[in-house]
């Protein structure tokens, strides 16, 4: 298994995750006493998966990685709808990117796609913490183009340890309804990636 972005937040997660299933290689810019590291996968000859959370700027290696044809996955969020369509022209049927891997969020959307045919939504806030670069997040922007909402209304809020949060109120004169998913922890994501590895592979 090869992790692009190993030593982030998510990627040691996925090391904590696998490390007793696969033979794990990482590819980030930093070193580790954890697991074998690599610049780029130029240096690393073959691998059964690769699983990409990383960064807008490892764009190269991605692109280079899903050029192996092998099963790939990514979660990195920043990059435009064009982009993402680029990335599974090169690897259609073995590629598998997603803005958020939890159970709930898909739940989310379920929800939220239903009430919006019967409400106008009021307020969309989403809170992540300060270490989340992209606002609005990757989540928020995929929910707002499944319900029509501008970016621009979206309430992005970094606040120190704060999980994921995306809250959406639907209002009339009359009534309200809010629905709020929270990722207490990133564990919530793990589950989902693991279901489209065994998917893939």
């Amino acid at each position: 298994m090869v992790i692009l972005g190993a030593l982030g937040k998510m990627g040691l997660k996925l090391i904590e995750k696998y490390r007793n299933d696969y033979e794990i290689i990482g590819i980030d810019l930093n070193e580790s006493d954890i697991i074998p590291i690599k610049k780029s996968i130029d240096e690393i000859d073959d691998f059964d998966i690769a699983i990409d959370f990383s960064s807008i700027n490892a764009k190269t290696e991605l692109i280079k990685i899903l050029k192996r044809n092998k099963p790939t996955i990514s979660g990195t969020t920043g990059y435009t709808k064009e982009e993402i369509e680029y990335f599974y022209s090169l690897n259609k049927d073995q590629f598998y990117w997603s803005c958020n891997f939890s159970k709930g969020i898909a739940l989310f959307e379920e929800i939220s796609k239903i009430i919006k045919k019967e409400y106008p939504i009021f307020d969309f806030v989403e809170i992540h913490s300060i270490g989340k670069k992209d606002a609005p997040s990757g989540t928020a922007k995929y929910l707002a183009d499944i319900l029509d909402y501008p970016y621009d209304k979206i309430q992005c809020l970094r606040l120190p340890l704060a999980p994921a949060i995306h809250e959406i109120l639907y209002t009339t004169d009359n009534e309200r309804i809010i629905i709020r998913h929270e990722a207490i922890n990133k564990n919530a994501f793990i589950e989902g990636i693991d279901r489209i590895i065994k998917e893939l592979i």
